[in-house]
Order: structure tokens, then C-alpha cells, then sequence
């Protein structure tokens, strides 16, 4: 989103009474970001024009009458493979660590701390 606002003000107005947003971010406050800091490989540069949390994505939502009526984490064990390629001249990551990498992952979805996150929006 170049424009948050106005992605958020267009949403609100095309959302009906019952109906529901889903929208998937990369989460700065996340336990990846404070890990990798800029070798985070969810920075993709020149694709992300704004770093979210999930606190920006609470304020842009209140600030257009939206809601969040759920967040779902969904982060994958290549939070861990593309930073640690981005951070390493070693590109080869082996099969144990991608299985503690996945695991990790898991773990950080379940408590609320993986990289990247789907928040349900609805109408207040």
C-alpha cells in the first residue's frame, strides 16, 4: 500500500455492514525484525513502502471506523532461510536447520510473534 489512508478510507466504503477485510502484513514488531533488524527478508525493498505493527494497523483501522476482529498469524519458516541468506556469504541452509526453522516458526505463530500476520477487519 503506497497510501495506507486512502487504501483504508476505500476499504470502509466498499465494506457493507457484515461484510469483513483480510488484509496480510509483515510485522515489524516481530521477533524476526528484532533478530535480523535490516537483513529481515520481509523488508523487500522498493515492495513495502510502510513497516506495520500490529498497534498501526489497530490505529489505521480505528481511525476509519473499522475494527479488528481477529489477527491470525501465519508466518513461514522462510522468516529465518532469507534473512539468514541475506545476513551470511553461506547460502546453504541444511535440512536440520530448515526442520528447527519451521519449528520455530510454528512456535512464534502460536504465541503471537511470527513476521507476518492476516487481520480481519469489520465495520464498528
Amino acid at each position: 500500500m503506497a497510501e495506507p489512508r486512502d487504501v483504508f478510507a476505500k476499504l470502509k466504503n466498499m465494506l457493507s455492514d457484515k461484510g469483513r477485510i483480510l488484509i496480510r502484513v509483515p510485522l515489524c514488531d516481530s521477533y524476526a525484525w528484532r533478530k535480523y533488524n535490516t537483513d529481515w527478508w520481509q523488508l523487500d525493498a522498493p515492495r513495502h513502502f510502510y513497516l506495520h505493527t500490529v498497534k498501526s494497523i489497530s490505529l489505521l483501522s480505528a481511525e476509519f471506523g473499522l475494527q479488528i476482529e481477529n489477527i491470525y498469524y501465519d508466518s513461514h519458516e522462510y522468516q529465518f532461510i532469507g534473512s539468514q541468506m541475506y545476513r551470511s556469504e553461506n547460502k546453504v541452509i541444511s535440512r536440520r536447520d530448515m526442520g528447527y526453522y519451521k519449528g520455530m516458526a510454528a512456535l512464534l505463530n502460536v504465541i503471537s510473534d511470527g513476521d507476518q500476520a492476516c487481520f480481519v477487519l469489520k465495520k464498528k
